[in-house]
């Protein structure tokens, strides 16, 4: 079997985000940034399942280079934050929601392996050690709410403008586990608030 590409763009400060804001516009302003993420995908990464505050793409059997995945994750990036300025320029609600939406962020977490199809109806789910380790990765000790991550299964060195940093984690079946990533806050430079056609507005009646 070939290995597959799994890319995860996660909201970061989306638990806080959520519990603390009212739900309608809450949820509202989540869906819109998803959808501007998956309109970035450049790739033609199959969406296969939202996590909550993750998106879970997979590329079955091909794995882009690493400057490919990076540079895509950069665009994705800078596409969602360019997002919450252009909402937060013309917002016309004050809730907590629609106040508090430019706090949040994204972090990337991608990994390659091998994976296994398993299909219910229409539904199709992914299984293998491939798919417990990124999750095991996303519970990490990087000191930033805006990065990438690569596992130790990538080659960084072809990375070579990118500034990289390593950690570890421990996870049971593997042991300790390397992983290398790098902060994306420098990309937010420069950016502004642009158009979008489908950005929606809500109002407070809408609450």
């Amino acid at each position: 079997m070939k290995d597959s590409l799994i890319f995860i763009p996660d909201i970061s400060g989306f638990t806080e985000f959520t519990t603390s804001t009212e739900i309608n516009h809450g949820s509202h302003i989540i869906a819109d940034l998803f959808e501007v993420l998956v309109e970035k995908n450049s790739l033609d990464l199959s969406l296969v399942e939202i996590e909550g505050d993750a998106l879970l793409f997979i590329k079955k059997d091909v794995v882009p280079s690493e400057k490919v995945i990076y540079d895509l994750a950069s665009e994705m990036y800078k596409a969602f934050h360019e997002h919450l300025l252009t909402f937060d320029a013309n917002r016309i609600c004050s809730c907590g929601a629609c106040v508090k939406a430019p706090t949040l962020t994204l972090k990337f977490f991608v990994h390659k392996s091998e994976l296994v199809e398993l299909k219910v109806g229409q539904l199709i789910k992914y299984h293998g050690t491939g798919m417990i380790l990124i999750h095991r990765l996303m519970k990490n000790d990087v000191p930033s709410d805006d990065y990438i991550l690569f596992s130790e299964a990538f080659d960084i060195e072809k990375l070579s403008n990118v500034i990289l940093s390593k950690g570890c984690v421990d996870i049971s079946f593997l042991g300790e586990t390397e992983y290398f990533y790098t902060d994306l806050k420098i990309l937010k430079e420069g950016l502004a608030a642009v158009s979008y056609t489908h950005l929606t507005l809500p109002t407070n009646r809408e609450v």
